[in-house]
């Protein structure tokens, strides 16, 4: 049987492209497909009707909540009939505190790797719901800007840089709890910066926010003085901040992300872990005291 993803069940839910011969499915699709994905489907459907953003981390928080002993065994399940599908508790957003809304040329702006990261959704997604939009010339024009990022491997890729009426135009299609919770918390920082441009006694422009350096693998081994990233993984897993999860891949420990030690950059199809400032400043006292 051949592998399948959880981005390729979203995928063939929302019939977005062709995918590998086992997602065609004739209607009846209980009759012709492993019991894991056929879950998958029934998540996918349960978080659609709930009003829920679908994304592959929902999807697999859902596949996991409801995943029974039995299905994993199965493979071939002909009218096997799946228990009812519960959700995962929603939970209030936490990064309602750095939108990374800005101030550019006398525009306030946001980018969308930013609506990305906060929406929760990959940036590929959020470029083709950008480029799909039907608004005319004039209104792409003023409020859309293509500009290019280096991604983590040092390539060029492209991005857009949104006004408020351009965010507002995009984000008309995202609903949810948390999605509406977003809206929420950028309309009042859109209107907070557009304050400090009309003000006449504020600065004209307002400089962009400070964010924290996050440091790479290598970065953090020059800065803790480690010979190389390798030194540094191995010095994290012994030190037990990182644990293994999967055959070659160890990440961060939830409870020293939610110290603010780590944070994961989740790319297209890998995860890599990143050392905040104060996560370094951390490892130097620790490292010093041993």
């Amino acid at each position: 049987m051949p592998k399948y993803s959880l981005q390729g069940v979203i995928n063939h839910h929302n019939g977005t492209e062709a995918l590998h011969p086992m997602f065609l499915f004739p209607p009846n699709i209980g009759d012709f497909c492993r019991a894991e994905v056929r879950l998958a489907f029934a998540c996918c459907e349960a978080i659609e009707k709930s009003g829920m953003v679908l994304t592959v981390e929902l999807l697999k928080e859902t596949v996991k909540l409801n995943m029974k002993e039995e299905y994993a065994v199965y493979m071939q399940v002909p009218a096997y009939k799946l228990a009812p599908i519960q959700l995962p508790q929603p939970t209030e957003p936490k990064q309602t505190d750095n939108l990374g809304v800005t101030v550019e040329n006398g525009k306030v702006i946001v980018s969308s790797l930013d609506i990305a990261r906060v929406f929760e959704k990959q940036h590929y997604n959020v470029i083709r719901d950008i480029e799909s939009l039907d608004c005319s010339e004039e209104f792409n024009a003023f409020n859309f800007e293509c500009v290019k990022y280096n991604d983590q491997k040092g390539e060029k890729r492209p991005a857009y840089k949104l006004t408020r009426d351009g965010f507002t135009f995009l984000v008309m299609g995202y609903t949810g709890k948390k999605a509406a919770c977003f809206k929420e918390a950028y309309i009042k920082r859109f209107n907070d910066m557009e304050k400090i441009l009309t003000n006449p006694a504020l600065p004209a422009s307002a400089p962009p926010a400070k964010k924290e350096k996050l440091y790479t693998p290598e970065e953090a081994a020059e800065e803790l003085m480690l010979r190389g990233y390798r030194k540094f993984y191995a010095l994290m897993i012994q030190r037990g901040f990182f644990a293994k999860v999967s055959n070659k891949m160890y990440c961060p420990k939830p409870e020293y992300i939610r110290q603010g030690l780590f944070e994961i950059f989740r790319g297209h199809n890998y995860k890599r872990p990143l050392v905040t400032q104060k996560g370094i400043e951390y490892l130097n006292r620790e490292l010093q005291t041993t």
